[in-house]
C-alpha cells in the first residue's frame, strides 16, 4: 500500500484483512528504517521492526559504531577535490575534530558521494542550482565555497550574475543583494591571483 492510501482511514480499516497481512509480508508496504553492517532494519505499518540479511556495498569502519560507504566516501572526495580544490578539502578533513569529524564525513559520503556522482546532472548544472539554493537560504560562507566551485565546474561570471539576479525575483532583493556581495569578494580574490 502506499502512505498515502495508509493515511486514508480506509486503508487503516484494510490493514486488519488478510490481504493487507499478506502485502507487509511481501514486503510492499514496508519503509526502510536504517542498514547495520549486513543487516537490514525495517519498520512495518504494524511499527514493528523485523531484520533480514541483505547483501550490501562493501563497507567500512570509520570509528567503533560508525558504517561507511567506502567506495561512495572515494568517488565523493574525489568529486569534492576536483570541485573546491584538493587543498581546501584535506585542509577541512584534517583540521576535523571529534566534534565535526562526522559531518566531514557525512557530506563527503552522502553530498558529494551519492549526490554528486549521479549521472543525472552535468557538475555545471549542479553548481548553478547550489549558487540559487545557498542564496535562497541566506548562507554565505557556503555561497562564497561553491561560487569558487562553480567556476572550477564550468560556469561563467556571468552566468553566475544571472543565477543571483534570477534569486532576487523569487528569494527577494535582500538575498540577492547578499548573495552579489559575496561573488564579488570571491572574484576580487581570485583576481589577485
Amino acid at each position: 500500500m502506499r502512505r498515502a492510501q495508509m493515511k486514508s482511514g480506509k486503508a487503516r480499516a484494510q490493514m486488519k484483512s488478510g490481504k493487507a497481512r499478506a502485502q507487509m509480508k511481501s514486503g510492499k508496504a514496508r519503509a526502510a528504517l536504517r542498514w547495520r553492517d549486513d543487516v537490514w532494519l525495517e519498520r512495518t505499518a504494524w511499527g514493528a521492526l523485523e531484520s533480514r540479511q541483505v547483501k550490501l556495498a562493501p563497507r567500512c569502519v570509520v570509528r567503533d559504531d560508525i558504517w561507511m560507504d567506502k567506495a561512495l566516501y572515494e568517488a565523493g572526495l574525489e568529486v569534492r577535490k576536483a570541485t573546491l580544490g584538493k587543498e581546501f578539502v584535506e585542509n577541512a578533513i584534517a583540521s576535523a575534530d571529534d566534534f565535526n569529524r562526522p559531518l566531514q564525513e557525512f557530506v563527503t559520503e552522502y553530498c558529494w558521494g551519492a549526490c554528486w556522482t549521479r549521472p543525472g546532472l552535468p557538475r555545471k548544472t549542479r553548481s548553478m542550482l547550489n549558487l540559487a539554493m545557498l542564496t535562497a537560504l541566506n548562507r554565505p560562507h557556503e555561497l562564497k565555497m561553491h561560487i569558487k566551485g562553480a567556476l572550477t565546474n564550468g560556469v561563467t561570471r556571468a552566468e553566475i550574475s544571472e543565477i543571483l539576479l534570477q534569486t532576487g525575483v523569487y528569494c527577494g532583493v535582500p538575498a540577492a543583494v547578499d548573495a552579489f556581495r559575496s561573488a564579488k569578494e570571491v572574484f576580487a580574490e581570485l583576481d589577485k591571483k
